[in-house]
């Protein structure tokens, strides 16, 4: 979405985003849907990102898809790798191969879809910039198993005077007229810091344009985007929330964030939690809400269990943290409130 981050911390002390969740409205009351959690290489790249959604009927969050990403010796991304969960196990479906310019600007993206044990070129992107190297067009391609090309759509974007994209015109192409037919539009607004604060998408319904839903998006005191909202066509009506979460980091190194040794139970939680693992000692617990405020500290928990009373928090969805004092290890997960 092109969200501009102005903070920089130093490279040992960044914050990064180590997982999302969005909450679905429904029935009078927002649900959770799907979160993402991400891990990092040695070098501070993201390494995976994996997706899951919540399972109603189980009270927990189920595997659905994860990515697996790649580097090559200039450090740019070379390709990942879209595998989805059976219920058993991860099993190869798309992977996304880059191509770039001399200049290291990208040139394309290919798309191989995995069958029989074999990768396919299935589609391509091409980017082509401006004299200045702004990004000036997108235009997508379906593959056939010659090599032959198809188009498929095509975006292309306008530029206020300070440089940021004011608006993107998606078109597709249509295979009776065989000419491109507008189909999209999105248009950008900026605060005073020149950070994203408003998405508005409108459809092309021939002879004009009709708003369809936008995103508004939020930003912490510390200047790093912290959730984002889909509203509909009426302005007053939330339909979807997303909540982005972060953590310092210390010095680089691979981290597994959200796969925990941690139990909590019951999640969601009613009137009380506990949460359970594996190594007593000094350990430190904190919860924080959606905004990164914590809730709740217990501090110097020599056993390995603490139970808390959940009845001032109110519905919705939590981070914790475990600390070990002792030996440094720490672990992140999520824990779902509901009365």
């Amino acid at each position: 979405m092109g969200i501009a981050l102005l903070f920089v911390l130093p490279l040992s002390a960044q914050k990064k985003q180590v997982s999302y969740y969005t909450e679905h409205f429904r029935d009078g009351k927002f649900v959770p849907y799907d979160t993402g959690i991400y891990t990092y290489d040695n070098n501070g790249r993201l390494a995976t990102e994996t997706n899951q959604y919540y399972d109603e009927s189980k009270a927990a969050w189920v595997n659905f898809f994860k990515a697996e990403f790649s580097y090559n010796s200039n450090g740019d991304r070379d390709y990942y790798d879209w595998k989805l969960h059976d219920g058993t196990q991860w099993a190869p479906l798309y992977r996304y191969s880059y191509l770039y310019n001399p200049d290291k600007k990208l040139n394309a993206i290919y798309e191989l879809r995995y069958s029989n044990g074999n990768w396919r070129n299935y589609s391509k992107e091409e980017y082509v910039y401006t004299t200045d190297g702004k990004q000036d067009t997108v235009s997508k391609y379906y593959l056939d198993t010659l090599g032959n090309a198809t188009p498929s759509y095509r975006s292309y974007n306008s530029y206020n005077a300070k440089g940021k994209v004011n608006t993107t015109i998606y078109e597709l192409w249509d295979e009776t007229s065989l000419s491109w037919v507008l189909f999209q539009r999105f248009t950008y607004q900026y605060d005073s810091l020149d950070r994203e604060r408003l998405l508005e998408v409108d459809m092309y319904l021939n002879p004009k344009w009709v708003r369809s839903y936008n995103y508004t998006y939020t930003y912490g005191n510390d200047g790093l985007f912290r959730k984002w909202e889909r509203l509909d066509y009426d302005p007053n009506r939330i339909t979807q929330i997303g909540h982005i979460i972060y953590e310092f980091d210390g010095p680089l190194s691979a981290k597994v964030i959200g796969q925990t040794p941690v139990n909590v139970f019951p999640n969601p939680a009613t009137s009380d939690v506990t949460f359970t693992w594996e190594s007593a000692g000094n350990n430190t617990i904190e919860i924080f809400d959606i905004t990164g405020k914590p809730v709740w500290v217990g501090n110097n928990i020599e056993g390995n269990s603490v139970t808390l009373n959940t009845t001032e928090l109110t519905n919705g969805i939590y981070v914790y943290t475990l600390r070990n004092i002792a030996n440094g290890t720490r672990s992140t997960g999520r824990l779902v409130i509901n009365k």
